[in-house]
């Protein structure tokens, strides 16, 4: 069922007029590093609805009030509670792709906890683009209340020649804790502009868990707003770029309210002749008191014609505070890969041994064993040459 049917509600409409206007009439964005001509939307048939894989939720959760459906029931059914959140933390005049992806909705899902609702096991979303060579905007849409908890596991896939333009936003409420976790393996040759963005209450947490492997181009943002004091934030994030893959990955830590805490911690890989850009960006503002933002960045280079730019940044505009940030970028040992082949392990084997110690530490970190397992297939997949094109 898509979100663009008879019964949506006429406020849904009337949002989705507004964002084209704001689409048509908004400049086209300028990007250092990364080319923006592959994301012109005239390239592709019109947007098309995507496919999900929802599962139940818990019964308890579901008598105390809470909601996980997707969006074209959440329109139908919980329109109050809808309008007041989509595109609350992403709106269309944010950006000219934030506008054409409001503009483009098709798809999506919309997850409510209520106030001291507790979901202890993990949730997982399956996101499949089974049309090609289209236009396809899928949203996920997330409200914590407070003291709420639950951990999201949303997986991507498919999408061959589309351009994809995802998005999620996450409000948690006071002493609610969230976990996101995003895998996508979406077809090499598509174009993908991915934004994220969630915003903390008092004494909240939020997990981002993000792992990019497919795609041609990618362009993601993910962005915690530390509103409420107390808030803490991480991000782990790996990605594994090969053949002519692009990966653009932004990640920002907003401080807004005092004693927050943030920490962004990366690591990827590149063959062949991938590239990759990292931004990180520690942002704090005046009154941010005694807050913390650390950030670190490191690629692995397995030879081949790759390139990786690290560009981390902290603007403060307070004295109480600590924060740093490190990057670095290092390729393979050739006297380490030459004892171990010399030992009889074949190269690719080697460098799966290598691109283990590297990435394990940073993965060993995320608690769900389901995601390590599936991010260590698609790891092996790219060590493989599953993905050239």
């Amino acid at each position: 069922m898509s979100i663009m049917s008879v019964q949506e509600p006429a406020w849904l409409q009337e949002a989705r007029t507004r964002a084209r206007r704001t689409f048509e009439t908004s400049e086209l964005p300028y990007w250092d590093r990364t080319e923006i001509r592959p994301f012109d939307p005239a390239r592709f048939a019109p947007a098309a609805a995507p496919s999900y894989d929802l599962p139940s939720l818990p019964a308890a959760a579901a008598r105390k009030g809470g909601i996980l459906c997707d969006l074209a029931t959440a329109a139908a059914e919980h329109g109050d509670l809808l309008r007041k959140h989509l595109g609350s933390l992403l709106p269309a005049e944010r950006g000219r792709f934030e506008a054409l992806h409001l503009a483009s909705l098709r798809g999506g899902v919309f997850v409510y906890v209520p106030d001291g609702v507790e979901i202890e096991e993990p949730l997982t979303i399956g996101l499949h683009v089974a049309t090609e060579g289209a236009l396809c905007a899928p949203h996920v849409l997330v409200v914590l209340g407070e003291a709420a908890s639950v951990s999201l596991v949303h997986r991507g896939d498919g999408g061959r020649g589309c351009m994809l333009l995802p998005s999620v936003e996450a409000e948690v409420g006071d002493a609610a804790r969230l976990r996101f976790v995003d895998v996508q393996s979406f077809a090499t040759d598509a174009v993908n502009y991915t934004a994220r963005r969630g915003r903390l209450g008092r004494d909240s947490s939020l997990e981002w868990v993000l792992g990019d492997m497919g795609s041609r181009v990618v362009r993601a943002s993910t962005e915690s707003v530390l509103a409420g004091t107390g808030g803490q934030s991480r991000s782990l994030l790996v990605f594994f770029g090969s053949g002519n893959q692009h990966f653009d990955l932004a990640l920002t830590m907003s401080h807004t309210g005092a004693r927050t805490d943030a920490n962004m911690l990366t690591k990827g890989v590149l063959k062949d002749r991938a590239r990759s850009v990292y931004r990180g960006t520690s942002d704090i503002e005046a009154g941010s008191k005694n807050c913390n933002s650390q950030q670190s960045a490191k690629t692995l280079h397995l030879g081949g014609e790759v390139r990786s730019d690290s560009i981390p940044a902290l603007f403060i505009d307070e004295y109480e505070l600590s924060a740093g940030h490190a990057a670095t970028v290092g390729k393979v040992d050739d006297e380490q890969l030459f004892y171990m082949k010399s030992r009889g392990l074949p190269e690719v084997e080697a460098l799966r041994l290598i691109v283990e110690g590297f990435l394990n530490p940073l993965i060993e970190r995320i608690p769900i064993a389901a995601v390590r397992q599936d991010l260590a297939a698609l790891i092996d997949s790219k060590l493989a040459g599953g993905d050239q094109e």
